[in-house]
C-alpha cells in the first residue's frame, strides 16, 4: 500500500535481518516462539505476527540485495514448501530485474 511505514532491519537484526545476513530462506509457523521474533515491530505498527516466510533476493555475483517478506497467510494456517518454491522463483526473477535495472 502507499500508505504503508517502510521498515528497515539491520542487517544481522531479527529474523530478516538474519536471512539477510546469510541468504537462506525462512519459514516461522509461530514468530511469537522464535527467539529471532523482534515484537517491537509489531507493537510499533499495531500489528500481530502469527506465522512469517522470509527469502533472498540474490543477486548474479551471490550478493543478497533484498529480503521479501511476508506475514499472515491469508488461505490456510501457514506457509507451505508449495508457497516456498514459488517465491524462491519469484525472487530470482526479481533479483534479476533489480540488477538489470542498474544497467
Amino acid at each position: 500500500s502507499e500508505n504503508a511505514p517502510e521498515v528497515r532491519i539491520a542487517i544481522g537484526h531479527g529474523i530478516v535481518g538474519q536471512v539477510a545476513a546469510n541468504g537462506e530462506t525462512v519459514n516461522i509457523v509461530d514468530a511469537s516462539g522464535d527467539d529471532r521474533f523482534d515484537v517491537a515491530i509489531d507493537s510499533q505498527h499495531g500489528y500481530q505476527t502469527k506465522h512469517m516466510l522470509c527469502l533472498p533476493l540474490v543477486n548474479k555475483t551471490g550478493s543478497v540485495i533484498a529480503v521479501l517478506q511476508l506475514r499472515n497467510k491469508l488461505k490456510g494456517s501457514c506457509f507451505v514448501l508449495k508457497d516456498v518454491q514459488a517465491l524462491e522463483q519469484w525472487c530470482r526473477q526479481a533479483a534479476l530485474a533489480l540488477d538489470n535495472s542498474l544497467l
